[in-house]
């Protein structure tokens, strides 16, 4: 008999148990963190661990806490406990041990920033980096190498801002940081390429060198001394006080996990990004608050299905929010505040100082929906989105294009991605910067811009008020309608040329269409010109037969003071002067066979214009026959006539010419002054008048943009 012996294998499987962690100001590193009597003290105890699949991370509200939070785990909770304020996470770190330098200058040395800190704060408050000038911008005077900037204007000595970094608007929509090798004979010479190459009369200044420091507050540091610098006016004791320098890159890091949660903290003070994401799946992020992030607020790559609800973006130097790559993103109900509003301390080149930037760089996109936000007081542009299948709705957007312009409350540019949507958005105050640039004084600014090569946008149902030059800008754009919008009081900008509720471009620069038609359908909409001198609607194209051939109109409502402020319409093909012909709204229609069952409606609100002082011009109102006017070549001529309510007018008869000039000479004008030059016209002939402020003795010099006017048989008055 044979004995069998049965061998039985046993496989126990261990399933790993889900643990929470706690954080206080009242634990001990010592513990094991895994109740809120046993807690951690700091954040740097969470790297000594590993984190696993399930496990809470509960930070003691009403607390501080300094340093970061890296996770690379999945099923992550990360929130708060107890009673009070969220609880904070802090990027900074304290500099202490001050002494006097000279005179209201400070120094400290910073021996635990391992690179130079981005923003200082005293007893809390942000203050700003040493800047030359302290406001406003110098003036390049002459384009040359593109890695050099001349300024003849400046009396520096040579060395003076060797090693220091120079800010330049290369463009008005690029502010570029370059750092600065050596200056000599009035000759900046850079490290690194702007972005685009220097122009004359573009502006810069001088920031990151210890002589720019003259005002209370401003700092320098020094990376090779690693010595912060801070000049306080009047003369006080840094030591008496709180002194902070962001110093840590993040407040919250999380890659290639899945099922994050994050939610009821405040996050600030990063020397990069409060919380950076990147190729995570299902991840939720509400009630977060980030606040004074060296670069940008929140930043997410690569991401599918991530949700982000009820978050505050705050005071972030460069971009408030950056989502990059990114799959069904759910942005809502969030408030951006503040971003981007320092020139210098943002990013060079475009795509910077936005309050949201969503781009990608892939070939499909599913669908995006960024709902119900708030976005105020923006550098540059509120929403910039460059994807398809993205719904922009029911968000609130205001104050924007304030350090740079030629942007918008909403922008695109090259998206022909498709099936996007921009619909019942409240967008004003598109203030625009002309700082820094050769044009100071003209402001581009719009609600919405559709940019160049754009397609299959469909704008619905805004709201678009106060930009300086237009509502709603389609530039270079096909096959894009625009229903029920609302646009008044834009183009408020008294130097632009081009300026209305709707503006549509075609230039050049486009090179979209490609004999095809532009297809925009542009119908119910609702174009209030309230300020003088803008229209509902203005075309411009290069050549007349972009603006004939633009699309179908119909049933939208026009309301202007005045009827010749429905249509204006620009080509350049063959005209130097550049001139807006001016149509009422019938005119328009029968010329184009365009506008189908729209209407016009003259404004029952008239815009009331203090007097300032008596007219300029002498004689200006033809009082004293035509005495003080003149006219060139001798053969014309200048009568004065009595026109119907006994009103005087001027007659001028031109003969033998194809031009004169008419002028009247004598009165003083103001450099940095706006003037205001109204006047009734009509001819019996289409004429085009130009005009402009000169000189009155050589070199005649002009001293204004020409301003130009297309007069014909119906008397019509002009500004």
């Amino acid at each position: 008999m044979k004995q069998f012996s049965i061998f039985i294998f046993v496989l126990i499987s261990q399933s790993v148990v889900a643990s929470t962690y706690f954080i206080s100001t009242k634990g001990n590193d010592i513990n094991d963190g895994k109740s809120s009597a046993n807690a951690w003290l700091s954040l740097a105890h969470l790297m000594n661990i590993s984190l696993q699949t399930g496990d809470s991370i509960l930070i003691e509200r009403g607390s501080i806490f300094h340093g970061q939070i890296i996770i690379r785990a999945s099923g992550i909770y990360v929130g708060a406990y107890g009673r009070g304020l969220n609880p904070i996470i802090d990027g900074s770190i304290t500099i202490s041990k001050w002494t006097i330098y000279k005179e209201n200058i400070w120094v400290a040395t910073c021996q635990n920033c391992s690179s130079e800190p981005v923003n200082i704060f005293i007893n809390g408050s942000y203050q700003r980096l040493g800047r030359y000038p302290n406001r406003g911008y110098l003036t390049i005077t002459k384009s040359s190498t593109r890695n050099e900037i001349q300024d003849s204007l400046t009396d520096f000595k040579d060395i003076t801002w060797d090693e220091c970094e120079v800010v330049m608007k290369s463009s008005r929509w690029t502010l570029d940081n370059l750092k600065v090798t050596h200056y000599h004979s009035k000759l900046f010479y850079l490290s690194t390429s702007p972005t685009n190459p220097p122009q004359k009369g573009f502006g810069y200044f001088i920031q990151k060198n210890l002589s720019t420091l003259d005002q209370d507050g401003e700092w320098f540091y020094n990376k090779i001394t690693k010595q912060l610098f801070i000049y306080l006016n009047p003369p006080t004791n840094p030591n008496n006080k709180t002194v902070e320098a962001s110093t840590v890159d993040w407040g919250i890091k999380i890659e290639n996990a899945v099922n994050i949660t994050i939610e009821n903290l405040t996050i600030k003070r990063q020397k990069k990004t409060g919380i950076y994401i990147q190729e995570c799946n299902n991840c939720l992020l509400q009630n977060v608050e980030i606040n004074y992030s060296g670069k940008n607020g929140l930043e997410v790559t690569s991401s599918e299905n991530l949700t982000i609800n009820n978050c505050f973006i705050k005071d972030s130097n460069n971009n408030g929010v950056e989502l990059h790559n990114n799959e069904k993103i759910f942005f809502a109900n969030n408030k951006i505040l503040r971003t981007g509003l320092i020139a210098g301390r943002g990013q060079s080149g475009d795509g910077q100082y936005i309050a949201l930037h969503i781009t990608s760089d892939r070939s499909k996109q599913k669908s995006n929906l960024i709902l119900h936000n708030l976005i105020d007081s923006t550098g540059y542009i509120g929403i910039d989105f460059r994807v398809g299948n993205t719904q922009i709705k029911d968000n609130q957007i205001t104050n924007f294009c304030i350090v740079k312009d030629d942007g918008a409350g909403i922008y695109t540019w090259n998206n022909s991605n498709g099936n996007n949507i921009i619909d019942n958005n409240i967008i004003r105050n598109g203030i625009g910067c002309g700082d820094g640039t050769p044009n100071p004084n003209q402001l581009f600014a719009s609600g919405i811009y559709i940019d160049d090569k754009s397609t299959d946008v469909l704008v619905k149902d805004n709201t678009l008020s106060n930009c300086s030059m237009a509502g709603i800008f389609l530039h270079n754009t096909r096959a894009i309608t625009l229903t029920g919008n609302n646009s008044f009081s834009n183009g408020n900008s008294i130097s632009n040329k081009e300026r209305g509720q709707l503006y549509i471009k075609y230039d050049r620069l486009g090179k979209l269409l490609n004999g095809q038609l532009n297809k925009l359908i542009i119908e119910r909409n609702k174009w209030y010109a309230t300020n003088e001198a803008s229209y509902c609607v203005y075309l411009s194209a290069d050549k007349k037969t972009a603006i004939s051939e633009i699309g179908l109109f119909s049933n939208n409502l026009f309301t202007a003071e005045k009827s010749n402020q429905s249509i204006a319409e620009s080509y350049s093909e063959s005209n130097p002067c550049d001139v807006s012909k001016e149509f009422e709204l019938n005119e328009w229609q029968q010329l184009y066979h365009n506008e189908s069952g729209s209407v016009f409606m003259k404004s029952t609100k008239k815009k009331h214009y203090s007097l300032l002082g008596k007219n300029m011009i002498s004689n200006g109102e033809f009082e004293f026959d035509a005495k003080g006017w003149n006219i060139w070549p001798s053969a014309s001529t200048i009568e004065r006539k009595i026109g119907e309510g006994n009103n005087p007018f001027l007659k001028i008869n031109i003969i033998g010419n194809s031009e004169a000039l008419i002028y009247n000479a004598g009165f003083v004008l103001n450099k940095g002054k706006h003037y205001k030059l109204s006047f009734l016209a009509t001819s019996q002939k289409p004429i085009k008048v130009e005009f402009t402020t000169l000189m009155s003795e050589n070199p005649w010099t002009a001293l204004s943009d020409y301003a130009c006017f297309s007069i014909d048989a119906v008397a019509r008055s002009y500004t």
